[in-house]
């Protein structure tokens, strides 16, 4: 995705920090923010502890590695042997556009690749979720209209339910296209359908590990916004930055995320809400 500008906008907000450092707080103009809470992670010299743990056991040796590749312009390559040497699997795969961006494994071994959208001086081909059940050996695409997610930016599965995809589709700035195919849009069975959780310019989703209906989604000219309610309502939360272009869970700290945002760097907190008389405590 281009943008104007590589400038990130500050917003006269606060995070609650998952961490006792004292925070670094964004500023807009000569006004600081209130008493903050986001600690941006590259803030000063990092220092490490280095703990030894066991070696893992070696795999069996009749049982070679499986490594997935994912290039934009080239599609998805595997290797059964360590990485010594490679396949193309693009079997299924749309030849208009190779950008694969991202692979993902099921615990039932069921396999899902995205493509982002392709624009050339001819011609704009959209993105699309595939999946795979034969370990990657044929591919079939989950798009399954021209309205939905024509441009996709990330994909996550629910951790607690491998039927539950999630995709945050962007807004087609490169072409005039009135669709609203924009958003975050769910499945709930493997792919099959989908419908929209959230109507907005959506280039991230994450899904809380330890409670499925907890999610946050980055959205790129506004913020942050998440749910505890599966999607069903959204708050925008007081991330000071626009722009963010991905985000995780903490999985030690339940509630606490990791962002990155074009311009601003990395920063991990515990969002609270935009509106201060609504701080989730």
């Amino acid at each position: 995705m281009t943008s104007p500008s590589p400038t990130s906008k500050p917003r006269n907000t606060s995070m609650t920090a998952a961490s006792s450092s004292p925070p670094t707080t964004a500023k807009r103009g000569a006004n600081s923010m209130p008493p903050a809470s986001l600690q941006l992670l590259a803030a000063s010299p990092p220092t490490f502890s280095l703990t030894r743990h066991p070696e893992p056991p070696p795999p069996p040796p009749d049982a070679p590695a499986r490594i997935w590749s994912v290039f934009i312009g080239r599609g998805l390559y595997l290797s059964e042997d360590n990485g010594k040497t490679w396949t193309l699997k693009n079997n299924g795969l749309s030849p208009e556009n190779l950008n694969l961006y991202k692979i993902r494994r099921t615990p039932s071994g069921l396999l899902y690749a995205l493509s982002v959208i392709k624009s050339t001086d001819t011609r704009i081909e959209p993105g699309t979720l595939y999946k795979s059940t034969d370990n990657g050996d044929t591919w079939t695409s989950l798009r399954p209209d021209p309205d939905v997610f024509l441009s996709p930016m990330n994909f996550t599965i629910d951790p607690a339910d491998e039927k539950r995809l999630l995709i945050a589709a962007a807004r087609r700035r490169v072409w005039d296209d009135p669709r609203p195919s924009h958003g975050i849009w769910e499945s709930r069975d493997a792919g099959r359908t989908w419908r929209k959780l959230l109507a907005q310019d959506c280039v991230g989703i994450t899904v809380n590990p330890q409670d499925s209906r907890h999610m946050f989604a980055a959205v790129w000219e506004t913020g942050v916004f998440e749910t505890h309610d599966a999607g069903a309502t959204w708050e925008q939360t007081a991330y000071p930055f626009s722009r963010p272009t991905g985000l995780v869970f903490d999985p030690r700290h339940d509630g606490a995320i990791y962002v990155h945002s074009y311009g601003a760097g990395v920063w991990k907190g515990e969002p609270v809400s935009r509106n201060k008389d609504k701080t989730r405590q």
